[in-house]
């Protein structure tokens, strides 16, 4: 159903089953389509801008009019968001929120993996206002009682679902043979 892309809510009813003896459904209607962004590349073919999606759950291109382009390039990663579902006829168009750049620049595929999961990468703006208040070095008086441990390539032993990131731990060779082996605990 060219109407459906991954990410919609559908009433879907068996149909059969598959030469395997899988269950087979048909979509009966969409009950909430998809309304998050879809990371893609860019590209012009015949003076028409399209976007092909990096998810390949999603087959179709998205069409992106010249005045929903936001001076995307051919080849350029971009954000989109859907304004306009595929039908039989035609391709789902969408506008371009977002470019992120050219596909093989340092650290694209944390952008891209950011917003393909819908990872939160902005800080809300009542962070960014906190933020204002706060000086750019740490005062003295907070450094007391703390080593600096920045030289240290450490890596972190918090969960992933930790609230904070702040335990960590580094081992290297000593040259008198042996190990040490650096424990970094927040207090």
């Amino acid at each position: 159903m060219r109407g459906v892309i991954h990410g919609d809510y559908i009433l879907a009813q068996v149909a059969g089953t598959d030469k395997r003896g899988r269950r087979e459904g048909r979509v009966v209607r969409v009950l909430k389509h998809y309304e998050g962004q879809i990371v893609g590349r860019f590209f012009i073919e015949d003076g028409m801008g399209y976007v092909v999606p990096d998810d390949s759950r999603i087959a179709q291109d998205i069409v992106i009019p010249n005045e929903h382009r936001m001076g995307a390039r051919m080849g350029n990663v971009v954000v989109v968001e859907i304004n306009q579902r595929a039908t039989r006829q035609y391709n789902a168009m969408g506008k371009v929120v977002e470019v992120l750049g050219e596909s093989m620049a340092p650290g694209m595929e944390i952008e891209i993996a950011l917003r393909t999961h819908d990872i939160p990468h902005e800080w809300p703006s009542e962070v960014e206002k906190q933020i204002q208040g706060l000086g750019e070095e740490v005062p003295e008086s907070a450094k007391q009682g703390r080593v600096d441990l920045r030289n240290l390539p450490l890596v972190t032993i918090d969960g992933e679902d930790a609230r904070d990131f702040d335990d960590a731990v580094y081992c290297e060779r000593k040259k008198s043979g042996g190990w040490r082996l650096w424990v970094a605990i927040a207090m």
